[in-house]
């Protein structure tokens, strides 16, 4: 029978990531609230090792997104396909230089730069309960 070590405990994450909610809104018309972008992150790990000693090595951040317009909008410019109408959208994980956007305060959509507004879910819970979409994790 081989000897098969415990397999190592997982890592800590790094830092404690958090799901966030933002206002969108038009860089011409800002403070109009024109959708709500919800992203939610966590980290994922390499795996190294041969078999009997695999373990969790160089973390990264991972990001899914939810996009949801406000009804007063005319979203059809922000997709290639003017025809196409879903005020719901959920995009492909985040990379690295899209979450610095978004840290930045801007979401680029459809090839339009969107701005955002954080939403403190300590300073309105109810907002941040009403329009946090799970769909993004």
């Amino acid at each position: 029978m081989l000897f098969s070590p415990p397999p190592e405990p997982a890592p800590s994450d790094p830092v404690l990531v958090a799901p966030t909610l933002y206002r969108m809104s038009l860089p011409s018309d800002p403070g109009v609230v024109r959708g709500w972008l919800s992203v939610a992150r966590e980290w994922t790990w390499d795996v190294e090792g041969p078999w009997w000693s695999r373990r969790r090595v160089r973390p990264h951040l991972f990001a899914e997104w939810a996009l949801n317009w406000t009804e007063d909008l005319d979203y059809g410019s922000f997709y290639s396909d003017p025809d196409y109408e879903n005020p719901h959208s959920c995009g492909l994980p985040l990379g690295t230089a899209d979450l610095e956007e978004v840290d930045r305060g801007e979401f680029t959509f459809g090839g339009h730069v969107l701005a955002l507004d954080l939403v403190d879910p300590q300073d309105e819970p109810e907002v941040w309960h009403a329009r946090w979409d799970s769909c993004a994790g």
